[in-house]
């Protein structure tokens, strides 16, 4: 996307990312808006080419958001009474009457059709040639500008048929360009062979200079424990005469669950037992890598069923799914499974990917669905937007908690390159801005001997390096009731992030990935890709305990998190105020470019870090003493 796209996208008013559907038109009816502002057009669309598309219908959107709020507030009688997906459709879905019009409609073009989550969609599969018929629009073929990746869009204005006008609300996946990205950042190999580990004195100096600089980068000064090879990943630092540099290690899994608090919690043998977590991805994974990681760090690597969304065959070996799969095994190893839900970035496709988690038969549906994946803002649709913020409200319904990362490129959330750029201008990531998701941003810490926490501070590595942890307000998606207390500003955008754990890739996360194209062998990786599976598996040992109590699952978070944070007594317990450094990367961003004026680390909440990292035992108590020891009465407790 160029600056002049860019801006006019950053301009995009609140109907733009409106939550509920507003009468059709021709303008409003596509998805497809940001499609070719994205790429280059190379050539004509093959007509054979295969698209994946939902046709949104008219749904009780009123009824499903006041259901998806009352279920998650304690005070409700509603509370913990979490409804099956079969249930969700009958009472907030579209009519049998609308349904069966679609479907004949696309019957009678050649299509199959499918009901998708709540009846709040058709699902089709239609090439190119079906596709430009059915909507009176002819394509083409495009290369992503950052990716390079191909993919096809219209090349005129798409019109709903008479068949399906008046009926239909909305049509995505008319183009199937890669927007949704993953929040992964930072991805250096071990050097076994070349490393000089640095004293705790020369560590001690290196934190300071960071910290004089402003800059987040600190070494390890806790306790490692695993295999030689993983001890041995990390990063060289630059440490000056007579040494250029000096080897940090990355933080290993027992220092991690030692500083939130985690190993605690699986010294009473609360290790997710009971639980299962679904994952949003856009790459894949090897199985024998998750082992290889397991054996290392010493912890059970749990099933990992794959469902494809749009795909035909599993995608290639990924570091995303690779950080997520191991963060979790680490920090959760007791769970039941880990369902991986790929999926092909599109922005159809990401909805899909997130219903395939709720649709689960109920005997192994997660109660967690972590997505460490996203885009910026400006480059959803609003009729995107509109069909997640759908499924993302009847996950809360089913009772199930939805995180996302807030992104890796600090305030300036439209990233580029992998995330080792991103383009000029505030923006945060969506979904993790949807007022129906636990947005995670980032944090490093200091560790002392016994691997707790001395100091934390928001991931921003600049002006050393580049990257940070998301944030800021956003520009469409209106802040919700429950966002009120210290700190949180009196605009009318939804401000994210809610909590923040580590994300810096310097220490970072020693991930193995063997597929030469994924990592090669183990390297340090960071990102809100780690800090988000991470506070997943909080969330999923809280809920082991929730059932044990014969408590409903924590479901919908966030107003739990805003209850517990009001108050001094149960803010300094459950969360870790991170008040130094910010999220603004400034003219790492471009030379002609200074700051975007946001996000700084303040007292209480704030954009650069939210509320602040979480004490995972605590968290768990006071979460569950909100929600009193009702059960649900259908799914709280699966």
């Amino acid at each position: 996307m160029s600056k002049t796209n860019l801006t006019s996208a950053l301009m995009v008013t609140a109907a733009l990312l409106a939550i509920a559907p507003a009468a059709a038109s021709a303008d409003t009816v596509f998805a497809t808006t940001s499609a070719a502002s994205n790429g280059a057009r190379v050539g004509a669309a093959s007509s054979s080419h295969r698209l994946n598309l939902l046709l949104a219908l008219r749904a009780d959107d009123a009824a499903l958001t006041a259901y998806a709020s009352a279920v998650s507030n304690p005070s409700s009688p509603l509370y913990g009474k979490y409804l099956e997906p079969e249930q969700i459709a009958r009472r907030f879905g579209s009519s049998q009457v609308d349904r069966a019009r679609v479907k004949k409609a696309l019957r009678r073009a050649g299509l199959t059709a499918r009901t998708g989550l709540g009846g709040f969609w058709i699902e089709t599969e239609a090439t190119v040639a079906q596709a430009g018929e059915l909507f009176s629009t002819g394509f083409a073929s495009y290369k992503a500008s950052a990716s390079g990746k191909r993919y096809v869009a219209p090349t005129g204005k798409p019109q709903l048929p008479p068949s399906l006008a008046g009926t239909v609300t909305g049509v995505v996946g008319l183009d199937d360009a890669p927007i949704v990205r993953a929040a992964r950042h930072g991805a250096s190999a071990a050097q076994a062979a070349e490393i000089y580990p640095l004293t705790r004195a020369q560590t001690l100096a290196f934190n300071a200079s960071q910290r004089a600089a402003g800059s987040s980068l600190r070494g390890n000064l806790g306790a490692l424990a695993g295999c030689d090879d993983a001890r041995s990943t990390g990063n060289n630092v630059p440490v000056g005469s007579p040494t250029p540099t000096g080897f940090i290690p990355s933080y290993t899994p027992n220092q991690v669950n030692t500083a939130y608090g985690l190993s605690s919690l699986h010294a009473k043998g609360y290790k997710g037992q009971g639980q299962r977590i679904a994952v949003i991805e856009v790459d894949g994974f090897s199985r024998s890598d998750l082992e290889t990681a397991a054996a290392c760090f010493g912890y059970r690597a749990p099933p990992t069923p794959t469902k494809l969304v749009g795909l035909k065959t599993p995608l290639p070996v990924g570091g995303e799914t690779t950080l997520d799969l191991q963060v979790i095994a680490a920090s959760s190893p007791g769970l039941k499974s880990i369902q991986v839900i790929e999926g092909d970035g599109s922005l159809a496709g990401l909805a899909q990917q997130f219903a395939a988690a709720v649709q689960t038969p109920s005997r192994y549906r997660a109660s967690v669905i972590s997505a460490s994946v996203g885009a910026c803002e400006p480059n959803w649709t609003d009729q995107a937007i509109t069909q997640l913020e759908r499924t993302l409200r009847a996950a809360n319904v089913a009772g199930i908690t939805v995180t996302a990362a807030a992104g890796d490129t600090g305030s300036t959330g439209c990233s580029l390159d992998d995330n080792a750029a991103a383009l000029p201008g505030a923006a945060v990531w969506y979904p993790s801005s949807s007022s129906w998701v636990t947005g995670v941003g980032g944090t490093n810490f200091s560790l002392n001997s016994a691997n707790r926490i001395t100091e934390e501070v928001v991931w921003n590595d600049s002006p050393t390096a580049f990257g940070g942890g998301g944030g800021g307000t956003s520009i469409g998606i209106k802040k919700p009731a429950w966002q009120s207390g210290p700190g949180v500003g009196t605009g009318e955008g939804r401000e994210v992030p809610d909590i923040a754990l580590l994300s810096d890739s310097i220490p970072g996360y020693p991930i193995y990935c063997s597929a030469s194209d994924c990592l090669g062998g183990w390297s340090n990786v960071g990102g809100t890709s780690a800090a988000t599976p991470l506070f997943a598996s909080g969330v999923l040992i809280t809920n082991q305990q929730a059932k044990a109590a014969k408590q409903p699952q924590l479901g919908f978070l966030n107003k739990k998190i805003y209850k517990l944070a009001a108050k001094s007594s149960t803010r300094t317990k459950v969360f870790r105020d991170v008040t130094k450094v910010g999220n603004d990367l400034g003219k790492l961003i471009g030379p002609s470019f200074a700051a975007t004026g946001c996000c700084s680390a303040t007292k209480y909440y704030d954009r650069a870090s939210g509320w602040g990292s979480v004490n995972f035992p605590a968290f768990s108590q006071a979460a569950r003493k909100l929600g009193g020891s009702r059960a649900s009465a259908v799914a709280g407790n699966r």
